[in-house]
């Protein structure tokens, strides 16, 4: 099947069963977590634990299941050469266990991220928070939604106003003396105190979606699949991406899968 993705409400109802599928897997991981974790190293020395491998191969089972004819790209799984990347017009972006560092060293910052990209552009972005169960999911012009555990989808509610303008940051990633600088200079011109909140993984993408903070600062590159479900989230919430370097663009399926360092603010 392929989604074809606009001013329909009714991709929630498809995307629905897709949806408990992740939601049943995050609790699956959860139930792993601060207990049964085995961590490895990859090639380029980054870890990865028993639990990416599961939520990998479990999503990949949906995926499949539901929505077969949809290529799948995903960080624990074989990548496609860049001639096969170039000629989809669709395919998913998983990354099974978006914050590996985070669920090893236990910060409960940690998600499972999946993204669809039609015509280079993120489409449909469902992020999974497995810790409290809550999941967030956008559709292209139609809006951010979120399902509490056990609960209904629902459309995020209306953000809270705050005295504080909250930018948050990589807790691993981030360069604390320019994220200093961008402060005060948010300070300068909005007149209100400026937060910095450093957070791991795309949860910070999920929170900026449902107004819990004002912008989002990274200063080192990440892959597509890091992004794209969260991309699709803060696009829906009326935020705007800006990369930093005005050279550097946001291209999907790009040959080195890479997106460059960005600020996202509306």
């Amino acid at each position: 099947m392929r989604l074809i993705v606009g001013y329909n409400l009714a991709m929630i109802d498809i995307l629905s069963p897709l949806i408990d599928d992740i939601c049943n897997v995050g609790d699956m991981a959860y139930e792993k977590y601060r207990s049964d974790v085995k961590v490895t190293y990859k090639s380029d020395n980054t870890p990865v634990t028993n639990v990416d491998h599961l939520v990998h191969t479990e999503i990949l089972k949906s995926l499949n299941h539901f929505f077969p004819d949809i290529p799948v790209i995903s960080e624990e799984g074989s990548i496609p050469s860049f001639n096969k990347r170039k000629n989809m017009d669709q395919f998913w972006l998983l990354d099974p266990l978006d914050g590996t560092v985070d669920f090893i060293n236990e910060t409960d910052e940690f998600v499972i991220s999946l993204g669809l990209i039609s015509k280079k552009k993120p489409n449909v972005g469902i992020i999974h928070h497995p810790v409290s169960g809550k999941t967030w999911i956008a559709i292209s012009k139609c809006g951010v939604f979120v399902k509490d555990h056990g609960g209904n989808i629902q459309p995020v509610k209306e953000a809270i106003n705050r005295d504080a303008y909250i930018i948050l940051v990589s807790a691993h990633r981030n360069d604390d003396d320019l994220s200093a600088i961008i402060a005060r200079q948010r300070q300068r011109e909005l007149n209100r105190p400026v937060v910095v909140r450093p957070m791991g993984s795309a949860l910070k993408l999920a929170y900026l979606a449902e107004g819990s903070a004002d912008e989002y600062l990274r200063f080192t590159p990440m892959k597509e699949w890091d992004f794209a479900a969260g991309h699709c989230l803060i696009k829906e919430a009326g935020f705007k991406v800006f990369p930093l370097d005005n050279e550097s663009s946001i291209n999907y399926g790009s040959k080195d899968l890479m997106i460059p360092a960005i600020s996202i603010r509306k």
